[in-house]
């Protein structure tokens, strides 16, 4: 009897840990996805109205959203919106903007369709990473800096 006794408790000790550990995996990997990698782009702060087209289908935009690529993100009056585009670089578009954001791997390519963008890139790109911002009449290949670009009146200058 006494050892029935022994084998239930060592079940139940079995059964716990096991429950524990598994809570501890799923807890890991839902903390580990949130974080922002070389290849992930967020919405990092939204002020005034924003919109987000995915496939061709309007979607509402929120902060900390994932974007994927072929995203657009368009901005009304008096409103902007932030994107991480890893740990490293930041885009933000300007009131009345629209860009369209396409990511392959470490290739980065931004199509600025309306209004302006601030990029900010803090860390040299490495040699197998491109980072291009397009309009209809320029492409501007980014390294590593900040500065403005514009579409349609609006001229601002590289910094």
């Amino acid at each position: 009897m006494e050892n029935k006794n022994k084998q239930k408790k060592k079940k139940i000790v079995i059964i716990t840990a096991a429950i524990i550990a598994v809570l501890a995996a799923v807890i890991l990997v839902l903390y580990f996805r949130s974080q922002i990698r070389a290849t992930t782009m967020r919405i990092l702060r939204m002020e005034g109205e924003v919109s987000l087209e995915e496939n061709g289908k309007k979607k509402t935009a929120t902060e900390n959203l994932r974007l994927n690529s072929g995203n657009a993100l368009s901005t009304e009056i008096k409103s902007l919106v932030s994107i991480g585009l890893d740990d490293t670089k930041i885009v933000t578009l300007d009131e009345l903007s629209r860009a369209i954001f396409n990511q392959v791997g470490r290739q980065l390519d931004l199509e600025l369709t309306d209004g302006s963008l601030f990029f900010e890139v803090q860390k040299p790109l490495e040699d197998d990473e491109t980072m291009n911002i397009r309009t209809t009449t320029m492409i501007v290949g980014i390294r590593g800096t900040s500065g403005w670009v514009s579409v349609g009146g609006v001229e601002r200058a590289l910094l």
